[in-house]
């Protein structure tokens, strides 16, 4: 699937729209923000920003934890260069307790790679649930992707 997004969305797109090539962003809800998790963790340079709202943590044993870290070890020794890469990160409150869990210690466990200019963000959005999630912080992730700095 990224793959697809890099080599013919992405091209079709920018024939048909002016795109600012320094502001491109990847959204995903429950499974497609685990999808923008392994897209940054995989081509981290296909996107700027990354949005995982309520992303499907636990999903086949925990499937995303050693992209993660290669991620994690690829930074920490310069072979990515995150300087321009923000990352968001929400869940509701009233979701599973496991789930805004996982999304904050994914958060915790990220914060270190901010040494190497990797920015994240986190959301614990009050009074919403896994359905509720996108529309409720649709506003906030437009305000957060469109101020951010990229250079």
């Amino acid at each position: 699937m990224a793959g697809f997004l890099e080599k013919t969305l992405k091209p079709a797109i920018a024939a048909q729209y002016k795109i600012d090539s320094q502001q491109e962003s990847l959204f995903g809800h429950s499974f497609g923000g685990m999808f923008a998790l392994y897209a940054m963790y995989t081509r981290p340079a296909l996107f700027d920003h990354y949005v995982a709202a309520s992303p499907t943590l636990w999903w086949a044993n925990r499937y995303l934890l050693p992209p993660e870290r290669a991620f994690a070890g690829r930074v920490e020794r310069g072979e990515v260069d995150v300087r321009h890469t923000s990352l968001m990160l929400a869940a509701g409150d009233v979701e599973p307790a496991q789930e805004v869990q996982d999304v904050t210690a994914l958060e915790r466990r990220l914060q270190p790679l901010s040494a190497y200019g990797l920015r994240t963000s986190l959301r614990i959005q009050p009074g919403e649930d896994h359905m509720s999630m996108t529309p409720a912080i649709a506003a906030q992730v437009l305000r957060e992707v469109f101020t951010a700095r990229t250079q």
